[in-house]
């Protein structure tokens, strides 16, 4: 039996939700997103879906901060989060993973989840000099939490391996056990089953649930429709940089619109 859910970060977390509003993005004059809106309760499932091309790539890197909308805003937990850095958002509770997991293949398991604990005093040279005992309990408590992950994510028997000799599911779910490193609220995943075997696919999908249900949410990219629907309460859909659809994944997969989206109407 694995350990629970690592505890997120402690407060109360009704009504809190992410909401998108009006993101729009364009390229060279080339627009690829398009007046974008929805929002995601935390401690709920979604899924993000649409055709190769869609946007959905470009839409997490602007959610996330990694680039710079055009227009719109985001907004986290009733804070206004437009215009905020990548690093200010993941202190605001916003999570995410990318679709090639970024490890540092050198540094084993327990070191890559150590190195993603934000804001680690050992970073500074006053705390080096003058603030020793600060550092020695904050290494022990990144030590607990990265041991709690280990748990929870079945990775305690590779703690010890270079991430560079992890399977690719295995990539997966040390890229999910950064993104808890930093104590979200919410947790943008993108494309968690992609080149994953079928047994990992069912770990990483409980495991997520889990997570969830400890009251972090969860907006997850993924091409792998039976397999996300199977997991997520809401989907939305977005085609040609617009939204499309939203509903539950019955509703959206059974949508004309969305089935003509996917390959001429094959979902």
């Amino acid at each position: 039996m694995t350990d629970g859910p690592p505890a997120a970060a402690g407060r109360d977390r009704s009504g809190d939700q992410l909401i998108v509003e009006g993101i729009s993005k364009s390229f060279g004059g080339v627009r690829v997103l398009a007046d974008v809106g929805f929002s995601v309760p935390v401690g709920g499932l979604s899924g993000l879906i649409g055709p190769n091309g869609a946007g959905k790539s470009t839409l997490f890197s602007v959610i996330s901060g990694f680039q710079p909308g055009d227009a719109g805003r985001v907004g986290f937990a009733g804070r206004d989060l437009t215009g905020l850095s990548a690093v200010e958002r993941v202190r605001a509770g916003m999570g995410r993973t990318f679709q090639v997991p970024r490890v540092f293949a050198s540094l084993t398991v327990r070191q890559n989840l150590a190195a993603a604990a934000p804001g680690q005093a050992g970073e500074h040279l006053v705390d080096v000099f003058f603030r020793p005992g600060r550092i020695r309990r904050q290494e022990a408590d990144i030590a607990a939490r990265a041991d709690e992950i280990l748990g929870f994510l079945n990775l305690a028997r590779v703690a010890d391996t270079p991430a560079g000799g992890l399977s690719g599911g295995q990539r997966k779910l040390l890229e999910l056990g950064r993104a808890l490193m930093v104590r979200p609220r919410m947790i943008l995943l993108d494309e968690p089953f992609a080149g994953v075997n079928p047994v990992l696919i069912d770990e990483i999908a409980v495991r997520i649930r889990e997570i969830a249900a400890g009251g972090i949410g969860f907006l997850i990219v993924e091409h792998n429709l039976p397999s996300l629907s199977a997991l997520v309460e809401r989907m939305i859909v977005i085609d040609r940089g617009r939204l499309l659809a939203q509903g539950t994944p019955a509703e959206v997969l059974a949508d004309p619109v969305v089935r003509e989206a996917y390959m001429g109407g094959a979902v």
